[in-house]
């Protein structure tokens, strides 16, 4: 069986606010598996990332 972390849980191993991991978790930018209402994250899977892949910008839409 799989040792899926909360979000306030990944929240701490990767240094960043809980509503970023679910905002990254919602937009696919980590991969996470939905519980109800929850999100649960695979530490292995994400572990397999880097800082730089999860953490890096994502283009802003120009408005022209």
């Amino acid at each position: 069986m799989k040792n899926l972390l909360k979000t306030e849980e990944l929240a701490r191993e990767l240094q960043i606010t809980p509503d970023t991991v679910r905002k990254y978790a919602k937009t696919g930018r980590l991969p996470s598996y939905r519980i109800g209402k929850s999100y649960r994250f695979d530490l292995e899977e994400i572990q397999t990332m880097t800082k730089q892949e999860i953490l890096k910008p994502t283009p802003q839409k120009s408005d022209q």
